[in-house]
């Protein structure tokens, strides 16, 4: 009994003490666990702030991609890096770079980036660097592709830039195009008018170049055709042509000619510089300042040539009261041919003549330098004055030919710039539009104008729904800049007698576009309407560009500040000013003539849809 009591004791006992035991783990675990809890609450915490400071830098990052784009698009490529701010009270901001990229893919062209610059001509795609910084400081960098088609350099936009045919052949037109150019895409080139000047550059990609009557050009004139220059035309800078280049009656080039054809100055006609061509070269009653070299026969009647002369034909060269060189410049004369005539002439330094043919070389003509024949020369008795060596059985020579290399703004070619309107692309660019409904005939609507004068933010006039669309005579005064798009419909659009000033003296745009909607590198007109400008006056400080694949008429007192771009360019009569100004369109950068575009960018289309996009860390 006793012994009974002990044991059931002792079991008592060692109950009591399990139950402690259990009870401490117990504690333990539940300790373990809200520590555990507790620490995963504050790595949650410090995860969703985490997550939110990335969420802001990314966004920042996009911000500056978007606003970088937006630039681009309205304004050109007129730096290559920057930074902006996107909540200035939290300091959400982000720094951006522009990159040109040679890729063959937008995926590539994300991770091709060498140092920040503007897109060329070899441009593929444009990338934007662009890096967004959160509240907390917190970076996300991301780089963003989008296409890019460049224009080549025959399509470069300059003051006037035409599929078609361009003629001056009634007023007097004063082009104001320095910094800018004429392109004439298939066709000839044509001024007849007197006193008629273009301050700049011609080029006329497939066809002829013809000015007469003092027509002037301030810059140089190429032509994948004929050259002819008549009449007191004066040409600044040089001549190119695919042909012939004919100079006559005091016509003057201040550069050089360089011809795959044949070249003739005639008549006082001067050129400044050398010549260089592929045919034959007539010189009569003109003078030549430069050097001269042809791979065709020659050809010098009482015309002055102050360089050497070299001719690689083998057909006879006929030189009669021809000067070459001039007491102060010695020069020679060098021909794989022989003489039929050298009469009553005079060379300031040493002539050759490759040919086995005997050549005519009479008494009166004078050489200061050596004379090397192969044979000996019909002398006509006496034969010529040389003050330096004869040599009559000279050893064998070769003449090289000259090479003249085709420019690349003719080279290249002209192909049509389609531009479609996209309203999204404006309105990207802080452009709101309006949209012009019914019959817009505003001859004298005092209502339009008042509305025109009202706008205080950039603003597109969509007026492709008008059934009809009138200008005539309008005064139209604004304050920011307005773009008018036009119907390809069956009707004329005339701005006839129109102006459009500035109400508060400070420089606005005023686009005048007809969208080509058809991608084919060919002009698009439904309709064959062109836009009147006829009597059409910018005031000094509005500028714009007016894009017609359907043809621009301009006349009588005009004044056109910016660009013109379109299938066809005529003029009626009276006279006109048109003065370059580079405008850019959005979706489109517009060039200057000598190859750059936007403001620092050679001339090409932007894309506005992200192809690509990397994260960089």
């Amino acid at each position: 009994m006793f012994l009974n009591t002990m044991i059931a004791r002792r079991l008592r006992r060692d109950d009591s003490g399990a139950a402690l035991v259990t009870v401490i783990a117990a504690m333990l675990l539940g300790v373990v666990v809200v520590a555990t809890v507790a620490a995963l609450s504050v790595n949650t915490t410090r995860f969703t702030v985490n997550q939110n400071s990335l969420v802001q830098a990314n966004a920042a990052a996009e911000a500056g991609r978007d606003s970088v784009l937006a630039t681009l698009v309205a304004s050109g490529c007129t730096t290559t890096s920057g930074a902006g701010v996107v909540d200035a009270a939290t300091g959400q901001n982000y720094s951006w770079s522009i990159y040109a990229s040679t890729a063959a893919s937008a995926d590539a062209a994300t991770t091709d980036l060498t140092s920040p610059a503007c897109p060329t001509s070899t441009t593929t795609f444009v990338v934007v660097h662009s890096t967004g910084t959160a509240k907390d400081g917190t970076t996300r960098t991301i780089n963003s592709a989008f296409s890019w088609s460049p224009v080549s350099s025959a399509n470069t936009i300059g003051m006037i830039s035409t599929s078609g045919a361009l003629s001056i052949s009634s007023g007097s037109q004063t082009i104001n195009n320095s910094g800018g150019d004429i392109t004439v895409g298939s066709g000839d080139y044509t001024c007849a008018v007197s006193g008629q000047v273009v301050d700049g550059s011609v080029y006329v990609v497939n066809g002829n170049a013809y000015l007469t009557n003092s027509c002037s050009v301030a810059g140089d004139v190429y032509a994948s055709g004929y050259v002819n220059l008549d009449s007191n035309t004066r040409i600044g800078g040089d001549v190119y042509a695919g042909g012939n280049v004919t100079m006559n009656n005091n016509s003057k080039i201040g550069g050089s000619i360089s011809a795959k054809g044949n070249i003739v100055v005639n008549n006082s006609a001067t050129v400044a510089g050398s010549v260089s061509g592929l045919g034959t070269f007539t010189l009569q009653s003109g003078t030549v300042s430069g050097a001269v070299s042809v791979a065709g026969a020659l050809s010098i009647n009482s015309g002055v040539v102050r360089g050497s002369v070299t001719s690689s034909s083998t057909a006879p060269a006929g030189i009669y009261a021809g000067t070459i060189g001039s007491d102060t410049s010695s020069a020679d004369l060098t021909i794989a041919g022989y003489f039929s005539q050298f009469q009553a002439s005079k060379v300031y330094g040493n002539v050759a003549a490759a040919s086995s043919t005997q050549s005519s070389v009479a008494p009166d003509t004078t050489i200061t330098g050596n004379l090397a024949l192969l044979t000996s020369p019909n002398t006509w008795n006496s034969g010529p004055s040389v003050n330096g060596t004869k040599t009559y059985n000279s050893a064998p020579f070769t003449v090289a030919a000259p090479s003249v290399t085709t420019p690349a703004r003719i080279s290249a070619g002209f192909t049509w710039i389609d531009y479609a309107f996209t309203q999204t692309t404006w309105v990207n660019s802080g452009y709101g539009v309006v949209k012009l409904t019914g019959t817009c005939n505003y001859q004298g609507d005092a209502s339009f104008v008042a509305q025109l004068a009202g706008y205080s933010s950039p603003t597109v006039l969509d007026a492709r729904d008008c059934t009809d669309l009138k200008f005539y005579g309008l005064a139209m005064k604004i304050k920011t800049n307005v773009s008018i798009i036009l119907p390809q419909k069956n009707y004329e659009v005339s701005f006839q007698g129109a102006s459009v000033t500035a109400s508060d003296g400070a420089a606005h745009i005023f686009n005048i576009i007809r969208p080509d909607p058809v991608a084919d590198n060919s002009p698009t007109c439904t309709y064959r309407h062109t836009t009147s400008l006829y009597s059409f006056v910018m005031g000094s400080t509005i500028s714009g560009f007016v894009y017609d694949p359907c043809g621009v008429f301009v006349g009588q007192g005009h004044v056109i500040n910016g660009q013109i771009y379109a299938s066809g360019v005529s003029f009626g009569g009276g006279d006109g000013q048109l003065n370059f100004t580079l405008v850019t369109v959005p979706g489109l950068i517009t060039g200057t003539g000598s190859g750059s575009s936007g403001s620092g960018s050679s001339g090409g289309t932007l894309g506005t849809t992200v192809l690509a996009q990397r994260q960089v860390h």
